[in-house]
């Protein structure tokens, strides 16, 4: 996966997480020039948590997410079968001036630190994608002291960041999570440490 560099130009809004009921995206890797299917995702239809509306985003036919937009925002929370819906909701992607965007939220024990950049094309696979916002989270705790801590990317040994590519138009398009992020946050999209968008089946 890489990145083409050429001169930044104005974005217009657009679909950025389409939320149509009947969307359908299917994320894995690649293997011999071979699809695996890791996830499987698709909007279903509204849920009503706190007074609000959400499309429910489900992951091989169970409910996973709920996803809602407002004013070009977008947020999630989980909302899932076997679990408990979480208290509050995340703001993940800005769509409104976003090249540079940034932003901060405490949940609980825990603080989100959002940073967007505007990337004109991105290779991901075989397939160049255009238009991207590029949103990365380093996740913090809370310690003993009441103080916020960054959790470790087990990997690198470095503060952990999660980095999420949103084409206009498509939706997601490629993630990497570190392993800290699906131990240690409900708001994680993957069971593994990196997705890209494939082919259904």
């Amino acid at each position: 996966m890489a990145t083409i560099a050429c001169e930044k130009e104005h974005i217009k809004l657009d679909a950025y997480f389409p939320l149509e009921e009947g969307t359908q995206w299917c994320y894995g890797s690649y293997f011999d020039g071979e699809a695996l299917t890791q996830a499987e995702w698709k909007i279903e239809g509204d849920t009503t948590v706190d007074g609000k509306i959400y499309k429910q985003l489900t992951r091989f036919g169970e409910d996973f997410k709920g996803i809602r937009e407002e004013n070009g925002d977008f947020y999630k929370r989980k909302i899932g079968p076997f679990v408990n819906t979480t208290e509050a909701e995340l703001l993940f992607l800005k769509t409104q001036d976003p090249d540079g965007a940034s932003w901060e939220q405490i949940i609980g024990e825990q603080k989100y630190v959002f940073s967007q950049v505007v990337l004109p094309e991105l290779l991901v696979h075989d397939k160049v994608w255009t238009d991207i916002i590029e949103v990365r989270i380093a996740l913090f705790y809370k310690n003993l002291n009441g103080e916020f801590e960054p959790y470790i990317d087990w990997d690198t040994q470095e503060p952990a960041v999660a980095r999420y590519d949103f084409a206009n138009g498509k939706g997601l398009v490629s993630l990497h999570e570190p392993a800290a992020f699906n131990h240690f946050t409900d708001f994680a999209y993957s069971a593994s440490n990196a997705m890209i968008i494939v082919e259904c089946n």
